[in-house]
Order: C-alpha cells, then structure tokens, then sequence
C-alpha cells in the first residue's frame, strides 16, 4: 500500500512539474524577444510609425485568429498537433526577422512576416488550457504554475539585456530559439493528443458522456456569463497596452528617468506577480473571481492616477508594487472563469477568446489609440483618460456580472477528468466491489485500494 500510495505521489509531482515546465519555458522564450522587438526595429531604421503598427499588427490579427485556431484544436481533439504547428511557424518567422536581413530591409517584407506570425497566434492560450487540464480538479492552483512564467520572464529579459549590451542584438533571437526549442521537445514528449500528460487518457468516459457536439458548446460559451466580462477584458487590455508602451517613454522624455530606473522597474512588476499568483487560489477562495476582478480595477486607477500626480520619477517604483494585483488577480481570476463556464469540448475555445479580447484586440487598440492621444494631448490626459476607461468597465463589471455567473453549468475540472486529482480522489466502496465481481483475480488489488480509501 505504501509503495502504490508513493508511486502515487510521484506521478503527481511529475505532473505538476510538467504544468510549471510549460510556463517557465513559454515565457522565458517570450521575455528574450518580445520586450525588445520594438527597440530592434528602431536599431534597423525602422520609422516610429511603423513600428507602432507593426506593433498592433499581431494583436488585432490574433483576435480573430486565436480563437479560431483554439476552435480548431477543440473541434479536432488535436489541441498538442495545433499547438506544435503555430508555435513552429511563430518561432520560424522570429528567426526569420532576427536573421535574414531583407526581411528588415523591405517594410513590406516585414509586415508580411509579422501577418504570418498574427496568424499562427494561439500558443498562450493552449499553454493555459494544456496547464489547465494536468491540474483537472485542482485548477485553482494554476497561479502556482503561472508564477514560474513571470520568474522566467523577468530572470530572462534581465540576462538577455546584458548579453545584448556584449553581443549585439542577435541574441534576442538566440535566446527565443534556444528555449523554444526545449519548450518544443517538452510538447512533443510530454504531453498527449488533447493536451493532457503523456500516459493518460485523451479523453475519460466521463467527459466523453458529458461533451456535447461542437457547435452547442460554441453557442452555450458565447452566452451571458462570457460576454457579460468580455467588455471589460477589452478595456483592461486596452488601459494595460498603454501602460506597456507608453509609461517608460512618459518618464524618459518627461521626468528626465535613466536605464537603471527603467530596469528596476521592470523587476519590481514582475516581482509583484509572483506573491499574487501564488496564493489566487487562496483569494479565489475568499473574494471570488467577482472580487479578484474589482480589486484589479481599483489597483489599475490607483496606479495610472499616481503616474499623473508625482512628480519624482523614483517615486514610481513603490507604485509598480500595484502591478502585481492588477494583472496576477485579473489573470487568475478570467482562467478560472473561462475554465468555469466552458462547455466540454470547447475549454480551449473559451481561453482563447479571452486571450484574443484582452491581449489581442484590446491591446492592439489600446496602443493606436493610446499613441494618438499621447501625441496630441500628452502623456499625463492619455493615463487619466486610461482611469476614467478602467473605471466604466468597473462599472459595466458591477452591473452584469452577477454572483450567480460564478456558478458552474460546466466545468473544466468537474467534467474533465484530470490526471491529477485521478491520483487523489476517493474510489468508492461499490466500484470497488463491481471490479471484484467482474474480475475475481483483482481481488487483491481491489482490496489494496479500500485500504487507501479507509
């Protein structure tokens, strides 16, 4: 019995390190490029307006097709086959502008390889949903997981950041190709056809009893509790964007700030993740995905109405502390939300959605709107104007969503069976006697099993 229990416990440390594996290295490839590109573009003689729409290309493509490639995975049960081909094509079109210079040179060459990129642009949602079904019951914890994609992010664009300054910039690219490639090989060898741990079901009879065809799920998904929030997803990505690309020019061309500063700031934002992240399951449990979300709202205003009100570019950094509950309570709470109300069969689909309203069209507009407003009226109108945005979508959140959104009419870890609480959960006395009748020889084992169970 103890052997089996042991066996047991380390088949789900083995899973869990698996969920954290795949975001550490997600994210670790992403923060060796992605921060930079706009400065590589500038360091090839890119103009400042293209760059911004070659900035906002990604994102506003990516709003149609993430969802629609989520659609695809979950449609064909090949959510590890989807992923591997977009994450494949993403890498090559990075490397393509990192190291093929006419990509650079022609701007019409670029847009083209930036387009491709927009439309393979799915691989974080289906991280989050392959995440999500390894933890099956236990998806509360995923901000355990999560937290290994800021420790990576913000570790990696630190060290990028020297090799840079010694090797030039070629080293974003290196640096995205070398963890892509591990990131690639964990994929491959570490998970199976629907994006569970290799070795497991791809489906369990249960969730194949409870999957309704595709097109039901699509239409249960796109109801009440999921529009009701996609709104104020969308203006949050948008009010986040302008925070991204606009507070660090504000305070270099207005409040006279260095390198260093900037960097610091860089490290207490991600810093401030990490203690949100790990314990969302804790205030999940205590304020609810309706309170996580409000309490990201009033940190965001607090923190943009702080930007416009000191004047000491110092005095910034204990407000990026605010950084951590704006986005790590934000995030938490819309997978777990997005993990609630999606139908079996299309849980892929509904994190890609929210991946594409807040990342992708929200932030897409949030920078063309946010550079127009920055170079006409200033920096100090565009972050109030970004608080008085943030503050209706608190209140379009107060009016629609309702508690009783929170309550399940299907489940991502109640209808799926995840691999990790099949290792923990209690196995009851009339299963156990229904094995013992159909199979006489298991006898034994059937026995060992309601010992565990006692």
């Amino acid at each position: 019995m103890s052997i089996r229990r042991w066996s047991h416990d380390l088949q789900k440390v083995k899973w869990n390190f698996l969920a954290k594996s795949l975001h550490f290295l997600f994210f670790a490839a992403g923060g060796c490029a992605y921060p930079f590109m706009a400065v590589f573009y500038g360091s090839r003689g890119i103009d400042a307006e293209i760059i911004g729409a070659l900035q906002s290309t990604v994102p506003i493509i990516s709003f149609i097709t993430g969802p629609l490639l989520s659609s695809v995975a979950d449609k064909t049960q090949q959510h590890k086959i989807v992923l591997m081909v977009c994450y494949f094509i993403a890498s090559l079109t990075i490397a393509l502008i990192g190291f093929v210079p006419i990509v650079t040179e022609n701007v019409y060459l670029l847009f083209l390889v930036v387009i491709i990129q927009a439309c393979v642009w799915c691989s974080g949602s289906l991280i989050d949903y392959c995440v999500l079904r390894i933890l099956g019951k236990e998806k509360e914890t995923y901000g355990k997981q999560r937290i290994f994609g800021a420790i990576s992010w913000g570790l990696v664009a630190l060290a990028i950041g020297v090799l840079v300054d010694r090797y030039g910039t070629s080293m974003y690219f290196y640096g995205y190709l070398f963890w892509a490639s591990i990131l690639f090989l964990v994929i491959t060898f570490g998970l199976n056809r629907t994006g569970g741990p290799r070795g497991t079901p791809n489906i369990s009879e249960s969730e194949k009893e409870k999957r309704k065809p595709f097109m039901q799920g699509i239409r249960l998904l796109i109801s009440g509790p999921l529009l009701c929030l996609l709104f104020s997803l969308f203006i949050m990505g948008g009010c986040t964007s302008i925070v991204s690309n606009f507070l660090f020019l504000f305070m270099r061309e207005y409040l006279n700030a260095g390198d260093t500063l900037l960097g610091l700031s860089i490290s207490i934002t991600v810093i401030m993740e990490l203690p949100f992240f790990f314990y969302s399951a804790r205030l999940l449990r205590t304020l609810g995905i309706r309170g996580l979300i409000i309490t990201s709202h009033v940190a965001y205003i607090t923190r943009v109405i702080a930007y416009t009100i000191i004047p000491d570019p110092w005095w910034f950094l204990p407000i990026e502390l605010l950084h951590g509950i704006t986005f790590a309570c934000l995030w938490a709470a819309v997978v777990e939300h997005a993990s609630n109300i999606a139908p079996p069969g299309v849980e892929a689909t509904a994190q890609g959605i929210m991946n594409a309203v807040f990342g992708g069209l929200g932030s897409g507009i949030g920078a063309i709107v946010g550079g127009v407003v920055y170079q006409r009226f200033g920096p100090i109108i565009l972050f109030r104007a970004s608080a008085i945005a943030s503050s209706i979508s608190l209140i379009w959140f107060l009016i629609t969503f309702r508690k009783h959104h929170e309550t399940r009419y299907t489940t991502l870890g109640d209808d799926m069976d995840g691999p990790i609480e099949e290792l923990s959960e209690g196995i009851s006395l009339e299963t156990i006697v229904n094995e013992v009748e159909d199979e006489p020889e298991a006898t034994e084992i059937a026995m060992t099993r309601l010992d565990e169970t006692m």
